[in-house]
């Protein structure tokens, strides 16, 4: 279903979907759908629909249970909403570094003036995504809708990766693969760490008070910035070096 879609027997119930700003264009993106929410999706409350969160989902950030429990489990959501919410977010997670990256790459086609690739590559990506999310409907039901927009999203960002590279040549690929590595070996530590604490926090504090959920969101943060944080500077990843460098020269003056 889409956000122009205004029937009342399958568009009167709506879903969660908690996002936050990571930086300038997250907030562009983030106020773009606010506005289309309410102008081209209004029925009954505002929508959007993974349509419009395919095209904008760069530069924000999807939350997971304990601090969507933590913002949202009182009044009239309940804890059965509370967990539908989380599992999707996990797995709208796998496809955000694809969708961040096509954001990239799309604009690489634009600086040689070539609009029609990237449209065409999307289209095909679209008709992916609808054959994909019919297969996976069945066995994963609405997991299966969001691991394929995800799909769909680490799709696109091959195809058009490989097709930005048959036209300008090579890129500097090395490097992005190398740097794409360590980011998701480094995320990967950093979510079995966060997950871990978090679960042991849930096994000693009591979580029906509003904070104890803040108490653990807020050691999840920390321990997750400082485990990713670590593991950028042991791992000399370019983005941490570059960081480490502007640290120096502030100090030195």
């Amino acid at each position: 279903r889409s956000r122009f879609d205004k029937i009342h027997e399958f568009d009167a119930e709506s879903r969660h979907l908690v996002l936050l700003c990571e930086n300038e264009e997250g907030y562009r993106n983030l106020s773009y759908m606010v506005s289309m929410a309410w102008t081209e999706g209004f029925y009954i409350k505002p929508r959007i629909d993974l349509a419009l969160l395919k095209e904008h989902s760069a530069g924000l950030i999807a939350l997971s249970h304990p601090v969507v429990r933590a913002m949202y489990q009182q009044g009239a959501v309940t804890t059965q909403q509370i967990d539908l919410v989380s599992v999707i977010l996990v797995y709208y997670c796998i496809g955000v570094v694809g969708y961040g990256a096509q954001q990239i790459l799309n604009r690489g086609f634009y600086a040689v003036q070539d609009t029609k690739s990237p449209v065409l590559i999307n289209v095909f990506v679209l008709l992916f995504n609808i054959v994909i999310s019919i297969i996976l409907v069945g066995p994963f039901t609405y997991r299966g809708l969001a691991l394929a927009y995800s799909l769909s999203g680490l799709l696109s960002m091959l195809v058009l990766g490989v097709a930005l590279r048959m036209k300008i040549g090579q890129y500097g690929g090395k490097a992005l693969v190398k740097s794409a590595f360590q980011s998701i070996l480094a995320s990967l530590v950093m979510g079995v760490t966060v997950y871990a604490v978090a679960n042991g926090l849930e096994q000693v504090l009591d979580m029906s008070h509003k904070f104890m959920q803040i108490v653990q969101v807020g050691v999840g943060i920390t321990v997750g910035v400082v485990t990713y944080g670590v593991l950028a500077i042991v791992m000399r990843m370019e983005e941490a070096q570059q960081v480490l460098r502007v640290v120096k020269r502030k100090l030195r003056k």
